[in-house]
C-alpha cells in the first residue's frame, strides 16, 4: 500500500505540463495578508498556486532561462533583439485576434446575435466549451497586447516593463 501523506510539491510543479502564461493578480492577491486568511469553506480563499512559484520562462520566447530578470520576465536575447522580438509579438497578437474573431463568429451563430451586439456578454453557458476557449483567448489577446506595448516602450525609451494588473508599468534601470 502506498503512503500518499507526503508529496514533493516542488518536484510535482516541475513535472506538470503547463502553458507558459502570465497570470494577472489583483492587488489583494499580491499583497501579503495582514491577518490570517479566512477559511476556504467561506469562499474567500483567492490564491492560486502560480503565486507561490517564481516564473522561469521568458514571456516573449517562452524559453526556460536563468537569465530572466525577476521584475521583467524577459530574457537577455529578447531584450537585445527588440526588432525581432516586436515582430514575434505582433505575429502572436495577430494570431490571437484571428482566433478571437473565429470564436466570436461561432458564438454569434449559436446565440443568433448580430456582429453589432456584444458577443462576449451574449453567452455565459458553463456547459459550452467555446465559452471557455473564448475567455482564455480574450486573456491571451490582452496579454499579447500588453507585451507588445511594453516591448515598444523598452525599444523607444530604454526602460523596462512588467505585465500585471492594469497597463504595463515602466521601470527605469541602471546599466551597472
Amino acid at each position: 500500500m502506498n503512503d500518499f501523506r507526503f508529496a514533493d510539491l516542488n518536484k510535482w510543479w516541475k513535472e506538470v505540463t503547463k502553458s507558459n502564461r502570465a497570470i494577472q493578480f489583483t492587488d489583494s492577491q499580491i499583497a501579503a495578508p495582514s491577518q490570517p486568511e479566512p477559511s476556504v469553506m467561506l469562499g474567500a480563499h483567492n490564491r492560486v498556486i502560480e503565486q507561490y512559484f517564481v516564473m522561469k520562462h521568458c514571456l516573449v520566447c517562452r524559453a526556460s532561462s536563468k537569465d530572466i530578470l525577476l521584475r521583467d520576465n524577459i530574457c537577455s536575447y529578447c531584450r537585445e533583439t527588440p526588432q525581432s522580438t516586436t515582430y514575434r509579438l505582433v505575429q502572436r497578437l495577430n494570431e490571437a485576434q484571428r482566433k478571437h474573431a473565429a470564436l466570436q463568429r461561432i458564438c454569434r451563430s449559436c446565440t443568433g446575435h448580430s456582429a453589432a451586439q456584444d458577443a462576449d456578454s451574449a453567452c455565459v453557458s458553463l456547459d459550452c466549451p467555446v465559452y471557455f476557449a473564448r475567455v482564455k483567448n480574450k486573456s491571451e489577446v490582452r496579454l499579447e497586447g500588453r507585451l507588445l506595448k511594453g516591448m515598444e516602450t523598452l525599444e523607444n525609451d530604454g526602460g523596462s516593463f512588467e505585465v500585471g494588473v492594469g497597463e504595463p508599468m515602466i521601470v527605469e534601470y541602471d546599466d551597472d
